[in-house]
């Protein structure tokens, strides 16, 4: 898996990589995340719900920079993901575990923007078809509106409000309760079907207001 990983991300390379030193792809990493030296970038978050959007790494939380504790918070939301698939991947397989990451480092890393999330939505399809469990097809659900609404008034506004506003704030809290919602099934033996929708059988003799005649085609 890991070498058709690397081959896929190879391929997709090639195009734009040729011509140019090996080294090309890491120091074009490097230099886009040194361009972006603020705690959250109109992603809905964490950071942007303690009013830190666009708030400097140098800047203090906690009694810390936001780059230390964002550090932190990714090495924590990364090795709890890798305990999380060693322990208990007969109930939280590879792709649940990896939504979970991403959200984790969607919600708690720094440098994020709104477009970050999107990698966690294909996840969690996945594993909602592996496991089919409701929770997960929920929080597909509740994602996908959170990440669209999250897009829009970045694209309507070019930025979520600095600081703390509202309509963000109400997109944060949202997505740090979908991705408990997601924590708790991983962390779960069960697992809950979708809820059945039974058929009203009609009594003998009751007209069906949606039945259709047929007549039979003349020959």
């Amino acid at each position: 898996g890991l070498a058709i990983a690397l081959g896929a991300a190879a391929a997709m390379l090639l195009p734009f990589a040729w011509g140019k030193p090996v080294t090309w792809i890491f120091e074009l990493y490097t230099s886009t995340l040194g361009s972006y030296p603020y705690a959250t970038l109109n992603a809905a978050n964490f950071y942007y719900l303690i009013g830190a959007n666009w708030t400097p790494l140098t800047a203090k939380f906690l009694g810390v920079s936001y780059g230390a504790f964002g550090t932190a918070m990714t090495v924590l939301a990364v090795a709890g993901t890798l305990l999380l698939y060693w322990k208990r991947s007969k109930h939280a397989d590879l792709a649940l575990c990896g939504a979970a990451c991403y959200m984790l480092l969607f919600l708690f890393g720094v440098k994020m923007h709104e477009r970050y999330l999107f990698p966690a939505l294909a996840l969690l399809a996945m594993a909602y078809i592996r496991r089919r469990d409701a929770r997960l097809l929920y929080a597909f659900a509740g994602y996908s509106l959170t990440f669209y609404f999250n897009c829009a008034l970045v694209l309507r506004d070019t930025h979520l409000s600095l600081g703390f506003g509202g309509p963000g704030a109400a997109l944060a809290a949202a997505n740090l309760l979908l991705c408990a919602l997601v924590l708790w099934t991983a962390l779960d033996d069960r697992t809950m079907p979708l809820p059945q929708i039974e058929r009203r059988r009609g009594s003998p003799g009751e007209s069906n207001p949606f039945a259709v005649e047929t007549v039979p085609v003349p020959k």
